[in-house]
């Protein structure tokens, strides 16, 4: 069992197919929050002189990789670089996260509308290869709370930035806001637009994935919890978007995390912010670092994964279905493994996953994301 390529037109609105692309190798995906797909990239073998015709023609034409299901696209990108190879085309692609740096938003945006709200609007109007189905988009609650106007029309902000910053600043739940970007359904054999999402970070029992402990390459770690990025006692410096003056938030701190390790001070920036969102950043912040971290990547060297019904799906899917929550189920014995959906010991959202159809494996970092990726990013031109 294995994945295709398929070959398309730029065009989300009308896409129309070249082909399939018959004779690739070396699939490689990347997929990390925030953004989704990130990377696409494989080995497609050509004469040398249908090499040249490719590398000639085809630059900035969509890819869409899909499974032997075909309900929706396992990862779409867009063809970024092509690069002659002794087989052919090593073709380079990036994801619907790298669109999102096209075109600078220069709203002049009212501060009493929420982030959630702020974020549709970017997208509708700066993100064009996006679908218009916005009801994944959840609501923050999170109102800008001020008078006046955040005005980007002097500079402009892209959107993928203006989504990471809004994100950053939670609300009063102090969860963590993640944003992705998921392929829609074929339509027939068309591609859709993809479909941005926006959600809470949740802690409510459920699960999406989940590994056994033999399921996991045998050369590598199951877990390693971290205090390297441990801090209790957070302070962030901004700049105020009402007055466009420097200020800071006071410091707050956790105790029990001084207590149970050592007092870890931390000043952050912020950026451009209003006062309570530059609050609720650093409540976020002190929240999640205040306690220990999943620092380990893992790779799935089974042949399979099993969803939370314990139906068997192929190491691919977490990509395809736009991550989720992943447990090992036997990490060691303890009933709280089966109570909390992020107990960062055992459980935790994926934040990295690298599918590689070669070595059919599928490399995931839980909570933060993989620093081991960064050959492939850097082979994209991501870093």
């Amino acid at each position: 069992m294995s994945l295709s390529v398929y070959h398309y037109t730029e065009d989300v609105t009308s896409p129309s197919a070249y082909g399939k692309l018959w004779r690739t190798s070396n699939l490689r995906i990347l997929w990390e929050i925030p953004g989704g797909v990130q990377a696409v990239e494989f080995d497609y073998s050509l004469s040398p002189s249908k090499a040249y015709d490719f590398y000639n023609r085809y630059l900035g034409t969509r890819i869409i990789v899909a499974d032997h299901v075909c309900d929706r696209p396992v990862a779409e990108a867009w063809i970024y670089g092509i690069a002659i190879s002794p087989v052919g085309c090593r073709v380079l692609c990036k994801g619907p996260w790298f669109r999102h740096f096209d075109e600078f938003d220069d709203t002049a945006y009212s501060l009493n509308q929420s982030s959630s709200t702020v974020i549709k609007t970017s997208l509708t109007n700066f993100v064009p290869i996006l679908s218009s189905d916005q009801t994944h988009i959840e609501e923050t609650s999170f109102t800008l709370n001020a008078t006046g106007t955040w005005d980007l029309s002097t500079y402009g902000l892209y959107p993928g930035d203006l989504i990471t910053k809004l994100a950053s600043m939670s609300n009063s739940s102090l969860n963590q806001w993640n944003y992705w970007v998921k392929s829609a359904p074929f339509v027939g054999t068309d591609p859709q637009a993809p479909v941005a999402y926006f959600e809470e970070q949740v802690n409510d029992g459920t699960y999406a994935w989940e590994v056994l402990r033999a399921d996991l390459a045998q050369d590598g770690f199951t877990q390693e919890r971290n205090i390297e990025d441990l801090s209790n006692n957070v302070l962030v410096l901004y700049r105020d978007i009402v007055d466009n003056e420097q200020a800071l938030t006071s410091w707050s701190a956790d105790t029990t995390s001084q207590d149970d390790f050592w007092l870890r001070e931390i000043v952050l920036s912020g950026g451009e912010m209003v006062p309570d969102g530059a609050t609720y950043y650093r409540d976020l912040m002190l929240a999640k670092y205040k306690d220990p971290q999943l620092k380990r990547s893992f790779t799935v060297a089974a042949p399979y994964l099993r969803d939370s019904a314990g139906h068997h799906k192929p190491l691919w899917y977490p990509i395809k279905d736009g991550g989720g929550y992943l447990r090992i189920r036997d990490l060691y014995a303890d009933a709280a493994a089966f109570d909390a959906s992020w107990d960062r010991k055992r459980v935790g959202q994926i934040m990295t996953a690298e599918y590689d159809d070669a070595q059919y494996s599928l490399r995931v970092s839980l909570d933060t994301t993989d620093n081991r990726v960064d050959a492939l990013l850097a082979q994209l031109g991501l870093l």
